[in-house]
């Protein structure tokens, strides 16, 4: 773009005349013809085009060029980007922070959503097909890295997870009902459906005790007894009766009913001459001898074998692991040292979007505001539950623990029942209490319990008690 350049110009662009016509009335060129003039533009029309043109120019701070044939095309979207972005400069960048205080009803939300994060710690089952979960590590007591999981480790307080591969495998149970459970097999199938490709947890446990699945003992209808002593795993007893006799004095007051318990069925001690074995004729027991019936004569009593009162349940053993179909795994990232806090850049950098540089949001207007924020409070959470023990933990360091034990019966002597903390307290500077639970058969003196708790340490104290019943517990310190 380039101005007049030739010596039938002025310097000074002259004064525009009036205006003739309306703008809304605009003419327009015409050739002419037919009786009517073609038309001519004049220097006004000239001299006002080619001035909007050099300012346009003058706009984008771009010097005219006569061999340049695209600078007005340059030009205008130079003016356009410099007119947006000065439309921006009171704009926020697309990724900005926030202190807490501007987003209205953050803290709230934050609060509420720390109730529900699961912790550091926490235990989870997911199905086996799943090998990789984001924030877990499996629970199968391997060791990790301080560094690599510092919440865990500070939770823990090791650098081991648990072991959770359990097995139930190889348990026995008896089962009032002949359909078996699913998981489970008769005792006595085993030789016959125990098989390596089958049931190989099962096949193994019985092979490396036994040697092969056919020296499985069968039960039959065998009681069971504990393996103790000189009894080992396995080892079959027949029927037996401890070793004990029953004595018969022969002495019926007459000498002839006397010799009538000689004979067939009987066995004499001593083995003396068979006139000594009563007791006529010397007035003396002293010297006498004893009879006892043998167990095929007619004064044996009893049944076929030796047996206490006894019902017949089936018995099965355990031939698939409950957990087969589940693995667990163990919750590894988040913030401990921290529960409860965020930091707000942080949450911010999740944030989409323009806004002014000086606006507010509430919470609703935040995209995606409950994953985000679900992500960020992981390690957050006040309750947890694990078997009888109750945990709360606070954003401010406070740890409460409580639980309940069942006393060890005596009577009147102490006993003490050593309580192992869930969590371990920062230190030694801890409060514990201690309640019996009302029992309403105590009525009277003497029924009720002495109860002390001593602290040991900052992982476990001891309950005394002396008589039966349950005591409630709980410890109050600081977790951080």
């Amino acid at each position: 773009m380039y101005a007049l350049d030739n010596d039938s110009g002025v310097q000074t662009m002259p004064e525009v005349k009036a205006k003739k016509f309306n703008h809304t009335e605009p003419r327009w060129f015409t050739e002419g013809g037919n009786g009517v003039a073609p038309s001519y533009p004049g220097a006004d029309w000239f001299n006002i085009v080619q001035a909007e043109l050099l300012n346009i120019l003058t706009e984008a701070n771009i010097t005219p060029e006569k061999a340049q044939l695209n600078q007005i095309t340059l030009a205008i979207k130079e003016v356009v980007k410099n007119s947006i972005s000065e439309s921006l400069e009171d704009k926020a960048d697309k990724t900005h922070n926030h202190p807490v205080s501007d987003i209205t009803g953050l803290q709230e939300a934050l609060d509420e959503a720390g109730k529900k994060g699961l912790p550091v710690g926490a235990v989870i089952g997911f199905p086996k097909e799943v090998s990789y979960s984001q924030g877990f590590v499996l629970a199968n007591g391997s060791t990790f890295s301080e560094s690599t999981y510092p919440d865990l480790y500070r939770t823990l307080g090791k650098n081991k997870t648990p072991n959770l591969q359990r097995s139930d495998v190889g348990m026995t149970s008896y089962f009032a009902v002949d359909n078996i459970p699913d998981g489970w097999l008769a005792f006595d199938s085993i030789r016959s459906v125990v098989t390596q490709r089958s049931y190989p947890e099962l096949y193994q446990h019985l092979v490396d005790k036994y040697g092969s699945i056919n020296n499985v003992p069968l039960a039959e209808d065998r009681f069971i007894r504990s393996a103790h002593g000189s009894l080992a795993v396995g080892q079959k007893q027949n029927d037996e009766i401890k070793a004990h006799t029953h004595k018969l004095i022969s002495y019926y007051g007459r000498h002839n009913e006397n010799a009538a318990l000689y004979g067939e069925g009987f066995e004499f001690e001593p083995q003396t001459n068979r006139s000594t074995v009563d007791s006529w004729g010397d007035g003396t027991l002293d010297d006498n001898g004893w009879i006892k019936p043998t167990n095929t004569s007619k004064y044996a009593t009893g049944g076929a074998e030796t047996r206490p009162k006894a019902i017949a349940f089936k018995l099965c053993i355990k031939a698939k692991n409950s957990f087969d179909d589940v693995r667990f795994w163990i919750k590894a990232f988040g913030e401990v040292t921290n529960v409860g806090a965020l930091d707000a850049s942080r949450l911010a950098q999740e944030l989409q979007g323009k806004a002014d540089a000086n606006h507010t949001h509430t919470t609703s207007q935040i995209t995606d505001f409950t994953h985000a924020t679900n992500q960020l409070i992981n390690a957050a959470f006040s309750y947890q539950k694990i078997d009888k023990y109750k945990i709360r933990k606070y954003p401010d360091g406070t740890l409460i623990l409580s639980g309940k034990i069942k006393n060890k019966r005596d009577s009147g002597t102490e006993n003490v029942n050593p309580v192992i903390f869930p969590v371990s307290f920062i230190n030694n500077d801890y409060e514990i209490f201690v309640s019996e639970v009302f029992r309403s058969n105590a009525s009277g003196k003497g029924q009720y319990n002495w109860v002390f708790a001593t602290p040991v340490d900052k992982s476990r104290a001891n309950i005394s008690t002396w008589y039966d019943g349950e005591t409630m517990w709980q410890a109050i310190g600081r977790w951080k």
